[in-house]
């Protein structure tokens, strides 16, 4: 019986999310790639670890805004791609899992 509430208490507990991500950075064609490790991370907290971020809340989430004073404007945005997947979650919201390769990239809009 202690066997069983063991085996059932590990079940219950939280998974730790953790391994190692690829962060690339990529401004007007120069590109920047960086390979490092993480535990429990989202995207933001990968891409400041890298960089200078600013950001906007909004009721739900946060957006990207800055990344080292390259700003979004009128004609550029700063758009994030998770294993060539464009992301559908905010940046303050989506988990990064081990071997994600992230592409943050500055582009017209």
């Amino acid at each position: 019986m202690s066997l069983l509430l063991s085996l059932s208490l590990l079940s219950c507990q939280e998974q730790i999310n953790e391994g190692e991500v690829t962060l690339t950075v990529s401004v007007l064609g120069k590109n920047e790639s960086s390979r490092f490790g993480f535990k429990q991370a989202t995207l933001l907290d990968v891409v400041k670890t890298k960089c200078d971020v600013e950001t906007k809340k909004t009721i739900y989430t946060e957006y990207l805004t800055c990344i080292d004073n390259i700003c979004a404007n009128d004609e550029f945005s700063w758009v994030y791609y998770v294993n060539d997947d464009p992301i559908n979650q905010g940046i303050d919201i989506y988990e990064v899992k081990n071997d994600d390769k992230i592409l943050v990239i500055y582009k017209k809009v």
